[in-house]
């Protein structure tokens, strides 16, 4: 297994949404770390080739804005903190679309706008897309993913952070300072 930083709750809630057999792509897949956690799964990782993340080639060397894959093929695609890095993540979203077989599941983990407008100040990230839980679902369902299927399911990162009782306690106490309960956004929708 590979060094690079694993999101335990990314991993209960990939195991909760892909299913034994799937097809599963993973965009932006760096070092493949969710690889192994799907063990039942068939997996294919697609980044670009010259990303610092990756430490083994991927199946599609590419990017998510021109993927050189058929029709309906996966059942299930998921990207961990990077659609906000894409230059037309619009174009990515329709590409996605297209691969997902009928039924098919996006998977998008990314940071919220507070995070977003942080490393937007980095000169290396001025691309950067900051957007909300409703801008990122409204862009989904412009590139074609069933509206009725979009839904923000952040609130999961809780539920497998904190365990039983203690992610009230967490929850209550961090809003009671402002903070948010988390920096991540997950955005879960379905190809009709």
């Amino acid at each position: 297994m590979n060094k690079q930083i694993t999101y335990p709750y990314v991993i209960k809630i990939l195991q909760h949404y892909i299913e034994q057999d799937d097809k599963v792509l993973e965009i932006g897949c760096g070092a493949k770390q969710y690889r192994d956690f799907l063990p039942k799964s068939e997996y294919f990782g697609l980044d670009l080739p010259q990303s610092s993340y990756v430490s083994e080639e991927p199946e599609y060397p590419c990017s998510a804005e021109n993927m050189p894959i058929d029709d309906n093929v996966f059942n299930c695609i998921f990207g961990v903190a990077t659609f906000y890095l894409h230059m037309d993540p619009d174009k990515t979203f329709r590409e996605c679309h297209r691969v997902l077989k009928p039924g098919g599941r996006l998977i998008a983990f990314d940071y919220k706008p507070n995070l977003l407008r942080r490393i937007k100040t980095d000169e290396r990230y001025g691309h950067v897309q900051t957007w909300t839980p409703t801008e990122f679902s409204q862009r989904l369902i412009s590139a074609g993913f069933k509206a009725a299927s979009v839904e923000n399911i952040s609130r999961m990162v809780d539920f497998y952070d904190y365990p039983g009782w203690g992610r009230f306690t967490v929850r209550a106490l961090k809003r009671a300072l402002g903070q948010e309960t988390s920096n991540w956004m997950i955005i879960y929708a379905e190809k009709e």
